[in-house]
């Protein structure tokens, strides 16, 4: 789940792209729990179900955005302090905030998530948890691709900065292609669960997305043909397409053997959309379909309702007002859809937008050109 500041000026579209991450999301864990029955029931419940890639989409952005900052910045004074200082300031406080409401609720559930479990999250290790003992409570479902994305943002400041200045694309790449074969060669040797968690195992989006990152600062790529992306999109669409026809069902989040190409296949897809809503400027067609307003409000509030969204589901759950059928379940994705908003919009007033304050005071990036299109 990403979320970066903006100071300067603002992408509309990256907020858009993020506001689709956040509603994929939400609509996906809504209709887990359906009932679904056949026929044209039956599709509607697995293409709703797919929202799962939200949390790959989230990850693409990540690895771009954060990319983009590094690269900006790392000739300034401070840069790690800068970096650190700002994430911490931007993830911690609604983070742990979240966690402690987690800990109260399920300690007045008779101990819906295990107290043992918790050392875990609050050290941003779910991830790992999950690989030791399996799939936690719903309620901490969301924390492991935090976990995912925190062990990246303790790492990639110091690879950025110790990457060749003239050739930082050319490395991001063959980084992006070695991970690719010796992931694939972990997967053929282990059990899907053991390296579908790992951060070292799910970089596929966060890579790609930081060498777009570094391609949209060489010149070349300003005069580059803008015909790629959409190739990419038209080829991996396709692919994916055809993986959930031939399994009958768009939830296809296996890791055996060849299977694990199709997490490469969402990377490059998200990285191509992400490429026609920032690279050819803001009045293309796509830009403004993310600019809409819907979505980029989505996008403002959706770490807390990312944050939030599961526990407000987990409510309803227990008050039996999820409605089992499928088509019930589309009026209650929008009410789930909207309490987040609502109480991300909350979170925001009261935690978030004050720390992003004491952020800007102390915290600012001394070049800049280190702020540009980035989007919170």
């Amino acid at each position: 789940m990403q979320i970066i500041e903006s100071t300067v000026s603002r992408n509309i579209a990256l907020d858009g792209i993020r506001g689709l991450a956040i509603l994929l999301v939400i609509v996906s864990h809504a209709f887990v729990r359906a009932q679904p029955g056949g026929g044209v029931e039956r599709w509607v419940y697995e293409i709703a179900c797919s929202g799962w890639i939200g949390v790959e989409l989230f990850f693409a952005l990540s690895g771009y955005l954060i990319t983009s900052i590094l690269l900006r910045t790392r000739d300034d004074p401070g840069y790690f302090q800068t970096f650190y200082m700002r994430r911490i300031l931007r993830i911690f406080p609604l983070y742990y905030t979240m966690v402690c409401l987690m800990a109260l609720v399920s300690w007045w559930q008779q101990d819906l998530v295990p107290a043992r479990e918790f050392p875990w999250h609050l050290t941003y290790l779910s991830n790992l948890r999950i690989h030791l003992h399996g799939w936690p409570h719903h309620i901490t479902g969301p924390l492991w691709s935090l976990a995912v994305e925190e062990q990246f943002y303790l790492v990639w400041p110091a690879v950025i900065l110790l990457l060749p200045r003239q050739r930082t694309f050319a490395w991001l790449v063959g980084i992006f292609v070695t991970f690719c074969v010796v992931r694939q060669g972990v997967v053929m040797m282990r059990q899907p669960v053991a390296v579908s968690v790992y951060t070292v195992m799910h970089q596929d989006g966060l890579l790609l997305g930081a060498a777009l990152a570094a391609w949209h600062r060489l010149p070349s790529s300003r005069s580059a043909k803008r015909a790629w992306p959409w190739v990419a999109v038209a080829g991996c669409g396709v692919w994916i397409v055809a993986e959930a026809m031939r399994r009958h069902s768009f939830r296809w989040k296996n890791w055996n053997g060849l299977d694990v190409l199709n997490y490469t296949m969402l990377a490059v897809l998200f990285v191509a959309v992400i490429d026609l809503a920032v690279r050819n400027g803001r009045n293309t067609r796509v830009a403004r379909a993310f600019q809409l307003r819907p979505l980029s409000v989505f996008g403002k509030y959706s770490y807390a309702m990312y944050m939030v969204h599961e526990l407000i589901n987990y409510a309803c759950l227990r008050r039996g007002l999820h409605p089992g059928t499928v088509w019930a379940t589309i009026p209650y994705a929008a009410m789930l859809t909207g309490a987040s908003l609502l109480a991300a919009m909350v979170s925001w007033r009261l935690l978030e937008e004050p720390c992003l304050r004491v952020k800007e005071r102390w915290f600012r990036y001394e070049n800049a050109a280190g702020r540009g299109e980035l989007a919170r």
